[in-house]
C-alpha cells in the first residue's frame, strides 16, 4: 500500500516525461519533413533549358548564377540554334512568370525569350546540387505549413518569390510576394504574429524583410517599402563596387539596374576636375566619381530632404565629405545656380524620364573653357541618336543665349537600360 500523494508524484512524472518525447519526436519528424523536402527539391535536374545566342551566352550565364537559376550539375552546351543553358526550379518558375531580373532583360533585349524541356546536356563536374535559396526558402514554408496543419495550395506556393533584391542586410520583396489566403491563414495560427515573415528572414539571412510596392507619388519618388520584420532601424549599408551607400529603406530607393553605368562611370579619370551633380540622390554618380574617379571636388544638388540626409552619411562614411559639397533644395533656384555658376567641367543629369528641367542650371555652371554635359533620358529603342542630336541643339540655344562661342557635339551615347510600358 502506498500513500495517495506519492501515486500522484509517480502520474505526474510520468506525464512530464511522455510530454517531453511527445515534443522530442514532433521535432524529429518536423526536421525529417523538411530535410526530405529539400532532398525531393534537388535530387533531379528539371530539364529546362533557356536557349540563347553564342556571344549573349556568358553575360546572360553570369546573370542566372548570380540569382542562383543556374543549374550547376549539368553544363552549358551548343544545339542547333544556340547555347543551352540549364535552369533550376527557381529558375524555370521565374521564366515562366514576369518577375525576370532587369540584368537578364538587359542581355536579351529585343530577343524573345526561349525556354525549352527535355534537351539532354552533359553533366558537371559538381557531385552534388547546392540548394538554392529558393529551394530552401519554399521547403522551410512547406515543413512550416505542416507543423501548423496548414495545406498550401498551388496559388500559395506561386506566392513565394523565386527571387528577390538585397540591399546591404534588407531583403526586399517583389510586390505580391507570400500573399494569398493559404499564406495569411498561415500567419493567423502561427504563435507569434510575424513567425511566418522570421521564418522567412532567417532563411534569406537578412535583418530586415520588406515588400516593394508603387513608388509613392509625392514629389521626391519616395520609397514605397513595406517592412514586414524590423528591429526598429530602418537604415541599411549597401557596398557595390567597393563603396558604401547608406539610406533609410522605408524612405530611398536603391537601382540596382543602374549598376553597369556606375561601374563605366568608376573607371573615368577625374584628377583635377570640378563636377555638378544636379540629381544627387543618395549619391549614384557622386559617390563612384569621388571615390574611384578621384575628381577634385563635387557639388551634389538634392532636393529630397531623406536622400540628403542619406548622402551626407555616405559622403562621410566613405571619407570624401572633405571634397563634397551638398546644395539642398531646388537646384534651379537663384541661391543654388549662383553658388555653382562657372565652375563644372563636368555635369551630371541623372533624372528620368527627363531632365531637361535642368539645362538651364547645367549649362550656366560649366566652366568658360567648357565640358561635358552628361544627360540622362528615357528614349525609344532606335532613336537614341536622333534624340541625342535634338539635346545637342537644345544645349547650343541655351548656350548661345549665356553668350560666347560655343561648339556642342555628341561625344557618346551609352545604352543603360530597357523597360516597357
Amino acid at each position: 500500500l502506498v500513500a495517495r500523494d506519492f501515486v500522484d508524484f509517480v502520474v505526474a512524472q510520468c506525464n512530464s516525461r511522455f510530454r517531453a518525447n511527445a515534443s522530442r519526436t514532433q521535432a524529429f519528424f518536423r526536421a525529417l519533413r523538411r530535410t526530405t523536402a529539400l532532398r525531393e527539391l534537388t535530387s533531379a535536374s528539371t530539364g529546362w533549358v533557356i536557349v540563347v545566342k553564342p556571344e549573349q551566352a556568358k553575360a546572360v550565364k553570369v546573370v542566372l548564377e548570380s540569382v542562383q537559376w543556374l543549374d550547376l550539375t549539368f553544363r552549358m552546351a551548343p544545339v542547333e540554334d544556340g547555347i543551352a543553358l540549364p535552369l533550376t526550379a527557381a529558375g524555370v518558375a521565374g521564366m515562366q512568370s514576369t518577375d525576370i531580373p532587369p540584368g537578364l532583360v538587359q542581355e536579351l533585349v529585343g530577343e524573345p525569350i526561349q525556354l525549352r524541356q527535355g534537351v539532354e546536356l552533359p553533366a558537371s563536374k559538381v557531385r552534388a546540387a547546392k540548394v538554392s535559396q529558393y529551394d530552401h526558402l519554399r521547403a522551410t514554408l512547406k515543413a512550416f505549413a505542416d507543423e501548423h496543419g496548414v495545406e498550401l495550395s498551388e496559388a500559395d506556393i506561386r506566392s513565394i518569390p523565386s527571387r528577390w533584391e538585397k540591399v546591404g542586410d534588407c531583403v526586399l520583396l517583389p510586390r505580391g510576394s507570400l500573399q494569398s489566403p493559404g499564406m495569411d491563414e498561415l500567419r493567423s495560427v502561427s504563435s507569434t504574429a510575424n513567425a511566418l515573415d522570421s521564418a522567412v528572414c532567417r532563411v534569406l539571412n537578412a535583418r530586415l524583410l520588406g515588400v516593394q510596392d508603387e513608388v509613392v507619388d509625392d514629389g521626391f519618388r519616395s520609397s514605397g517599402v513595406r517592412l514586414l520584420v524590423s528591429d526598429g532601424n530602418p537604415w541599411v549599408v549597401h557596398v557595390d563596387n567597393r563603396i558604401k551607400y547608406t539610406f533609410d529603406v522605408t524612405r530611398c530607393m536603391f537601382s540596382s539596374g543602374n549598376i553597369s553605368e556606375k561601374l563605366r562611370v568608376a573607371k573615368w579619370k577625374l584628377a583635377g576636375e570640378v563636377v555638378v551633380d544636379l540629381y544627387a540622390g543618395i549619391g549614384y554618380w557622386t559617390l563612384p566619381i569621388l571615390v574611384h574617379a578621384r575628381a577634385a571636388h563635387v557639388f551634389c544638388c538634392e532636393w529630397n530632404p531623406a536622400s540628403v540626409d542619406a548622402l551626407r552619411r555616405a559622403v562621410a562614411l566613405n571619407g570624401v565629405a572633405d571634397r563634397t559639397t551638398v546644395l539642398e533644395g531646388d537646384n534651379r533656384s537663384r541661391a543654388t545656380a549662383d553658388r555653382i555658376r562657372r565652375v563644372a567641367s563636368r555635369v551630371i543629369l541623372g533624372l528620368i524620364p527627363t531632365s531637361s528641367g535642368g539645362w538651364h542650371t547645367a549649362v550656366e555652371a560649366l566652366q568658360d573653357t567648357g565640358g561635358f554635359l552628361h544627360v540622362h533620358e528615357n528614349v525609344r529603342d532606335g532613336e537614341e541618336g536622333e534624340h541625342a542630336e535634338r539635346c545637342a541643339a537644345s544645349f547650343s540655344a541655351l548656350l548661345a543665349k549665356r553668350g560666347g562661342i560655343w561648339d556642342v557635339s555628341v561625344v557618346h551615347i551609352e545604352k543603360v537600360k530597357w523597360y516597357a510600358p
